[in-house]
């Protein structure tokens, strides 16, 4: 329980690995409900502590040549800061992911009240961004 990210969250921590930790959640399946051209958007609440030079990363990964369309990087300590990024999806895409990812290095990173939308024909700034937060 952390009264700075309520609710249920993920918790990263990392131990100065040379390589991001992730959590993947696969939310993308192309068919009935979605399709190539449709937008998906994600938010969440984070709060990092993070080792110098170190980030955080909220991605939304297509299955295709496993590109990162569109990443949330946080290069600094947040305390309830509030992401949203957006993107669409690509032509030649089956399906994909949600990623949350800490760099290398000895800090952690808490996203909690994450929220996935979908759907077509809305209209987009296709922004990233941290907003809020101290």
């Amino acid at each position: 329980m952390d009264a700075n990210v309520p609710r249920k969250l993920f918790r990263i921590d990392a131990a100065a690995t040379t390589a991001e930790t992730i959590i993947r959640q696969d939310v993308l399946a192309i068919g009935a409900n979605l399709a190539v051209g449709d937008k998906i958007a994600v938010t969440a609440t984070i709060s990092t502590s993070l080792a110098a030079g170190q980030t955080a990363l909220a991605r939304i990964v297509s299955d295709r040549a496993n590109s990162y369309n569109a990443t949330v990087t946080i290069t600094s300590n947040v305390t309830r800061g509030k992401i949203y990024f957006e993107d669409t999806i690509p032509p030649g895409c089956t399906g994909g992911s949600i990623r949350l990812a800490l760099g290398a290095g000895t800090g952690w990173a808490k996203f909690g009240q994450i929220g996935v939308t979908t759907g077509r024909n809305w209209r987009s700034s296709s922004s990233q961004q941290l907003v809020g937060g101290t």
